[in-house]
């Protein structure tokens, strides 16, 4: 799942949510997940991108209370403007990846469901705000008008028609209801067709499957996914 979002000063951003098929262990999130200043001698060219890219700060510098000023630090460090930064600046990154694309790409392991959530706003935010004044030269009254705010570069991708946000694999809602008591919609005009014909869910499908397929008989509910595809308001062995 990914969204694409703009900058202040017009660059495009994008968000991206990846589902791993496998657990992985903390050692195999150390080998993809960096946030350490590369040595200069051994990487020049890492090093020179995370230099440039991925520093964060320095923020309260001065400030010896902060909690970044008592993190232990152990490593490399470089000079920004006069402060020596090391590696409790240095933003979470993907060594492989920051080299392809050589612009600052954070790269975080997400435990929990509130990074969907993250996502998800971003895909139905909508456009910054911005307010503006109307001056008139003959009148003192200044009308200030509320619209939206978009950049160049955001109004060429429109107009392009490029992505904006998607989503893969396609995600199924999985019902759960009582007998009868499946989610109906209707009109005045099909009220009666509706309620005498209400619609086929997937737990109905469900069980319809294990009547005429032995196989299914051993699934529970939530396994089906993996051997069969819903299509056509039936489920459909892959």
């Amino acid at each position: 799942m990914y969204s694409t979002e703009w900058q202040k000063r017009g660059v495009p951003h994008i968000d991206i949510l990846l589902w791993l098929q496998h657990h992985i262990t903390p050692d195999q999130i150390d080998n993809v997940i960096c946030a350490e200043i590369p040595d200069l001698i051994r990487d020049p060219q890492l090093h020179e991108i995370v230099k440039y890219n991925m520093i964060h700060g320095p923020c309260d510098c001065f400030n010896r209370n902060s909690p970044l000023q008592e993190t232990v630090n152990r490593g490399f460090s470089v000079n920004i403007k006069g402060v020596n930064i090391d590696n409790r600046w240095i933003v979470p990154y993907n060594p492989l990846l920051l080299r392809t694309c050589n612009a600052h790409v954070n790269v975080e392991y997400c435990s929990s469901v509130k990074s969907i959530k993250y996502v998800c706003k971003y895909v139905n935010k909508g456009s910054d705000q911005a307010s503006f004044a109307l001056e008139n030269e003959k009148d003192e009254i200044k009308t200030y008008e509320s619209g939206r705010y978009i950049s160049s570069s955001e109004a060429v991708w429109r107009i392009l028609e490029f992505p904006i946000h998607e989503r893969f694999p396609t995600v199924v809602h999985f019902a759960v209801h009582l007998e009868n008591g499946q989610r109906v919609y209707f009109n005045e005009q099909n009220l009666h067709d509706r309620v005498n014909s209400p619609p086929t869910t997937t737990l109905l499908s469900f069980f319809n499957l294990c009547k005429v397929d032995d196989f299914a008989k051993n699934l529970l509910y939530p396994e089906v996914p993996a051997y069969y595809v819903w299509d056509k308001k039936k489920f459909q062995r892959r």
